[in-house]
């Protein structure tokens, strides 16, 4: 749903794309703890969960917590907040069908 409203707000597919690829280089490559329940070799630092597994995440990682929770719905108000305008779809980009005409020879054209 971020990445639903990323893409609204923005009118960019870009920012999404680049915010989940860093979010998953973070958990899998940097930190090196789980990224969905798959620990990859080769990580830089080796993390170590201790605790509840409703803080931790468990086997999961830490996008199966509940901080994570809370982390992406603060996310999801700041975006709204600093991304006020709807830019996609853009209103301007889809035409009206009723301006579309279609010729006596078949070929579609635009009023």
């Amino acid at each position: 749903m971020l990445a639903c409203l990323i893409l609204r707000r923005t009118g960019n597919l870009w920012l999404p794309i680049g915010f989940h690829a860093a979010w998953d280089w973070g958990q899998t490559y940097f930190y090196g703890v789980p990224d969905s329940g798959t620990v990859v070799p080769g990580h830089l630092l080796d993390s170590k969960f201790t605790g509840p597994a409703w803080l931790t995440g468990g086997t999961v990682g830490p996008e199966g917590s509940a901080l994570c929770l809370v982390l992406i719905i603060a996310l999801w108000f700041l975006i709204a907040a600093i991304f006020r305008d709807v830019k996609y779809p853009n209103p301007a980009a889809i035409p009206d069908p009723r301006a579309i005409r279609l010729d006596p020879l078949g070929a579609v054209g635009h009023d």
